[in-house]
């Protein structure tokens, strides 16, 4: 077998012309697609975090409105609490709302009155008080009985005084004007659901307006008597100008 050169000159230009071939069809086109994915991932890289720029500008400026609202609301809470009595109730969570701020208004119209008849005077303010009483209640819940006030009333503190209650006991309920079944059967429900129960209902004028439970030496209260003993006594020790 004789060398050829025009055999190897021959397979040189073929492999030339198909290099030619697969750069221009094949390797260049292949090659453009890569570079454009590159580039369009690169591209979708930017606007990702560009969106994550705006989304955390976006966060940062939803908190500053979350507490521009805070501060809103703070500041019309007590102006919404003056007004509350405007209303009518027609769900119980407004009337518990309305009897605390009911309760809330007796008591500051018994501090009053016994601010006003001075120190030497305090030894007789019950009947005073409790004429101030009557007025405050009837202006603002003579359409509620007394008996479903108290019920309100306890509604409204019992999330204060479920630390002080302990579960498997039977409690005293004292309260300041008498229950009926209906009523009495409202503050047993609430009392089961911390696994306490009533014992027995009981009525005590003394209380003036407001409720207490005891059981053995145990007692919370929440009466409008309370705060007139804390306030005479803070009177007698001269903590209150006369």
């Amino acid at each position: 077998m004789s060398f050829s050169w025009f055999s190897l000159a021959a397979s040189i230009i073929n492999l030339l012309i198909l290099y030619w071939i697969l750069q221009r069809y094949l390797f260049g086109p292949l090659l453009k697609i890569i570079k454009d994915q590159q580039d369009s991932w690169l591209k979708r890289e930017k606007d990702l975090e560009q969106k994550e720029l705006q989304i955390s500008s976006r966060e940062e400026q939803v908190e500053h409105e979350r507490q521009e609202l805070e501060y809103e609301v703070r500041t019309y809470y007590e102006q919404a609490m003056k007004e509350i009595e405007a209303f009518k109730e027609s769900e119980q969570a407004d009337a518990r709302k309305k009897a605390e701020t009911v309760y809330q208004q007796i008591v500051n119209a018994a501090k009053d009155e016994a601010n006003r008849i001075r120190r030497d005077a305090l030894q007789n303010v019950d009947e005073v008080i409790k004429d101030a009483v009557a007025k405050v209640y009837d202006s603002f819940f003579g359409d509620v009985g007394q008996g479903k006030f108290i019920v309100l009333l306890f509604e409204s503190q019992f999330d204060k005084i479920k630390p002080l209650l302990s579960k498997d006991r039977a409690y005293t309920f004292v309260s300041s004007h008498p229950l009926n079944n209906d009523e009495q059967n409202e503050v047993s429900q609430l009392l089961e659901q911390i696994g306490a129960s009533v014992d027995s209902f009981e009525v005590d004028k003394e209380l003036i307006l407001g409720f207490k439970l005891s059981w053995k030496a145990e007692m919370v209260e929440y009466s409008l008597a309370q705060q007139i003993r804390d306030y005479i006594t803070l009177e007698e020790a001269g903590t209150i100008g006369s």
